[in-house]
């Protein structure tokens, strides 16, 4: 188990990849299983889709 606020450093970690496979299209269901199943991401799935809301809420802003 991950301490608190580590899912948060691990999706920072990734988030290039993130937003490259949400700007191709993907689910964040697809994203979710295979950043776990390569080992990138060790949280559990709704911290994940938590921190993808916040990555996407962060690039709607940025993007204004």
């Amino acid at each position: 188990m991950l301490g608190w606020g580590m899912g948060r450093v691990e999706a920072l970690a990734v988030q290039n990849e993130i937003v490259d496979f949400l700007d191709r299209g993907y689910p964040v269901a697809v994203i979710y299983r295979q950043l776990k199943k390569t080992g990138r991401v060790t949280m559990g799935r709704a911290a994940f889709y938590q921190n993808v809301a916040t990555i996407r809420r962060n690039r709607t802003q940025t993007a204004k």
